[in-house]
């Protein structure tokens, strides 16, 4: 099955940071989850600075009897004005692509391809807050925070769903052994809530999420560096991306 990944095609990145994710449900590990943030500095007269974000999720469990087999591979690029995703999922070998794209007035356009057929649909500015792939930007999961109503365009179906945003405070997270200062947010759609915790970075240091009926949590296995700036010939950086293809 083939994805969108979006690359940069020159060397201009800040930094890299790399998170990696166990997942779990009962306490017993089921998969893990991959994510890279890439930070690309802003090009004057054309671009702010924006982020690459790429993931790889992976589970492998049975639940009520049932095996469940849940790939995925996506990625986004976003900023504080933009955003944008392509996914590839397979369920139990149902494959589906879920690609979207936040337009210049705020209107979401979704393309979804599943058993060979193609369908597209928009969504209105007022109805989306920010999409659940947002979640792992560093800026932009702050839009959910504003309000205490968020409507989130899933990734996972190209589909908005409304929940309302409580702020649950500033929480411990044990991280490798060590202790991790967290704000944590609840977001409670009808399919039930959603908790994430991020660190004074703006990185999603952990998650727990409605699965088939149980609880997934996932905490980071480490912490990673904070971000570097270096040193960026603004120059040499072009803004320019390129589409290749993985297989899932």
């Amino acid at each position: 099955m083939l994805i969108l990944l979006f690359l940069l095609t020159t060397l201009g990145w800040a930094s890299e940071q790399t998170l990696i994710y166990d997942l779990s449900i009962d306490g017993a590990v089921v998969g893990e989850r991959k994510v890279t943030i890439r930070y690309m500095p802003p090009i004057e007269g054309v671009a702010g600075a924006s982020r690459l974000i790429q993931s790889w999720f992976d589970v492998d469990t049975r639940i009520a009897g049932q095996h469940v087999k849940i790939q995925s591979r996506s990625s986004a690029r976003a900023s504080d004005s933009d955003s944008s995703f392509a996914m590839s999922i397979a369920e139990n070998g149902v494959v589906r692509e879920i690609q979207g794209q936040r337009q210049w007035d705020g209107v979401w356009q979704v393309v979804a391809i599943e058993h060979g057929e193609r369908k597209t649909w928009n969504h209105r500015r007022t109805e989306v807050t920010l999409s659940s792939m947002d979640f792992l930007d560093p800026s932009r999961h702050k839009l959910m925070t504003l309000d205490t109503q968020a409507g989130v365009l899933v990734a996972e179906t190209g589909q908005v769903v409304q929940g309302a945003v409580s702020e649950l405070g500033d929480k411990e997270l044990l991280v490798n052994g060590k202790i991790v200062l967290v704000e944590e947010w609840g977001w409670s759609p009808d399919m039930g809530q959603v908790v994430m915790s991020w660190n004074q970075e703006g990185l999603l240091l952990a998650y727990s999420v409605s699965f088939m009926g149980k609880t997934l949590d996932a905490v980071v296995r480490d912490v990673p560096p904070t971000r570097s700036y270096g040193n960026i010939d603004l120059s040499t950086v072009s803004d320019d991306v390129v589409v290749e293809e993985e297989e899932l």
